[in-house]
């Protein structure tokens, strides 16, 4: 097992009057030895092409949310063993062999003896493993004398108070062995011996599962409620909605809220699509490898069988017709290819499915699913904007240790980042924000809302400014200055003045190498490559400097101007 895992943690955001942390424990435990780390490796990321488990991930060593630096790391692992809902255990000579692969199966049949009986197993026997050697006589002739050549004759290894002794792992064994488990052999490919996996997992999770909306979405839970009573149901059975708003205001965060959601209700038959992403002039190889997509994430299909089909549109065409699903169509652009692409969509679903569509106008929604269908994009309250607030500009401060003057401090920035509809602010009146006196946060006295990128990017400036100077009070003063300084006189030209906090505070070069990767930067190749991708492109074009100070110099530079602009200007 890895020792030196990454970091990774999350907020939960504003309860009460607190920022408080709370991290859910993983539901599903990845048990494996090292040499089967490349086959675990890409059923962990079949894992994540479940809504389900993009936020509440499997339990995978060298992934950073796993074991996170700073913490004693044999600890962690043994918690999250005793404590998954199901343990996967990729069974193998090596397995059975290995030091912490047996402590951590000792750790799962205790735990469902004691703390954690309805804990599931799901023996993965791989390679050439079988269950039947796992027979007593296999143990006595084979595997006794490789434990007692681990441990060490009469001695043991213990951990947590489980011991790891020949006696333990015989019963362990002979627990696995009347398990119905998986037998690798039975599949033509690791593909679908990872799909089977997957689907069985899911089978021993309650189905009524709470979805875990994403704790980094301020007003996540509020937000999908309300939103899911929006829906209207069509002609053909199915639910539609289109949502409107300008760049920044957080549908595509919200979409991606909404699959996990509705997750539960569509057996995680759900699939995230971003239209805008794409260049506008949609060929014919962009809507082949598309199709194959949504094939592959929505129907769940897998590469051999989508490497068989002739006609990608009618095969997706048939499996839409046939069960529900939830699809969210995201970013859609005013040309004629995109609207045409996104109704063959809505078309395409048989009754009781569901569809999202967004866009940055309501005359683009309305081109694609009509009038009746459309919303602008819910909004923040005030309590909301402000957990986002201060999550971002000082995480270690909550609410209940805020003097007055601290206090003003964080309503003048909410004042900053608060729109009234004659600045262009949403017109969505379920969520509208007014003065209210009895609520001492309210800043506004016009109706209008939050901008949630505007929030991002003064925090984003008040979190470096509290870094050098330790005050909130002190912060404001500095932030009040530099209101002066550079807003313009316009209000409808506000969001960009907000925007461009950060960047005024960097030098010329720092502001090339941002503008080069925020508005320049090649496109995606393929899922998971954009760091390396860019950064490899940054090294080529700036030739006067070496790869090494071009990789100091992009990572804190994204940070310190933070991403709202870069989101901003990617999405123009």
């Amino acid at each position: 097992m890895a020792s030196d895992p990454g970091l990774a943690s999350s907020g939960r955001g504003l309860q009460g009057n607190s920022l408080c942390q709370n991290r859910r424990e993983h539901e599903v435990f990845l048990s494996h030895s090292g040499m089967q780390k490349p086959f675990v490796h890409d059923l962990f990321k079949d894992f994540l092409n479940v809504p389900r488990f993009q936020f509440n991930k499997p339990f995978f060593d060298v992934q950073d949310a796993s074991l996170p630096k700073g913490e004693k790391w044999k600890d962690r692992l043994i918690k999250a063993a005793r404590n998954c809902k199901v343990a996967v255990l990729i069974l193998t000579k090596d397995y059975l062999t290995s030091l912490w692969p047996m402590l951590e199966l000792l750790h799962f049949i205790d735990a469902q003896k004691t703390d954690n009986p309805d804990m599931k197993l799901v023996p993965v026997f791989y390679d050439d493993l079988l269950p039947s050697h796992l027979s007593d006589e296999v143990i006595k002739d084979c595997w006794k004398v490789e434990w007692e050549h681990l441990i060490g004759t009469g001695s043991s290894v213990k951990l947590r108070r489980i011991s790891l002794t020949v006696e333990l792992c015989q019963e362990a064994l002979r627990t696995l062995k009347d398990i119905n488990g998986i037998k690798a052999r039975s599949f033509e490919s690791f593909e679908l011996l990872r799909k089977d996996i997957v689907s069985k997992v899911l089978k021993h999770l309650p189905s009524g599962f709470d979805p875990e909306i994403d704790p980094d979405v301020e007003g996540g839970r509020r937000l999908c409620d309300m939103i899911s009573q929006l829906f209207q149901e069509d002609d053909g059975g199915r639910q539609c909605l289109g949502l409107y708003g300008m760049g920044g205001l957080g549908k595509t965060t919200m979409c991606k809220a909404l699959c996990s959601y509705f997750a539960p209700s569509f057996n995680h038959k759900v699939y995230h699509l971003q239209i805008g992403s794409n260049d506008c002039k949609i060929s014919e190889k962009n809507l082949f490898e598309r199709h194959k997509e949504l094939l592959r994430k929505l129907i769940g299909l897998s590469e051999d069988e989508i490497n068989r089909i002739q006609n990608p549109r009618q095969t997706l065409k048939m499996h839409l017709g046939q069960q529900p699903v939830f699809l969210a169509v995201d970013d859609v652009r005013h040309d004629e290819d995109s609207c045409r692409e996104v109704r063959a969509y809505v078309n395409y679903l048989c009754s009781g499915s569901k569809i999202i569509i967004t866009a940055r106008s309501r005359i683009i929604v309305e081109s694609v699913i009509g009038p009746k269908y459309c919303n602008p994009i819910p909004n923040l309250n005030k309590e909301e904007a402000l957990s986002l607030l201060l999550k971002v500009a000082a995480p270690e401060r909550i609410l209940t240790s805020l003097d007055g003057d601290e206090t003003k401090v964080l309503q003048d920035c909410l004042q900053i980042c608060f729109f009234s509809l004659e600045e262009g602010g949403s017109r969505n009146s379920s969520s509208l924000e007014t003065d209210d006196e009895s609520d001492n946060l309210t800043v506004p006295t016009k109706v209008g809302h939050y901008h949630p990128l505007a929030l991002r990017a003064v925090a984003s400036y008040f979190k470096d400014q509290y870094s050098k100077l330790g005050s909130i009070v002190k912060c404001g003063l500095e932030l009040r200055n530099k209101k002066k300084l550079l807003f313009s006189s316009d209000p409808t030209n506000r969001i960009f003045d907000i925007l461009g906090f950060g960047f005024h505070e960097i030098c010329h070069l720092d502001k090339q190498l941002f503008i080069d990767v925020a508005l320049y930067a090649p496109r995606r190749r393929s899922a998971g490559d954009d760091d390396e991708y860019i950064f490899a492109w940054l090294v080529h074009i700036h030739v006067n400097l070496s790869p090494h100070n071009v990789h100091l110099k992009v990572g804190p530079l994204f940070n310190q101007i933070s991403c709202p602009i870069y989101t901003l200007c990617k999405s123009c």
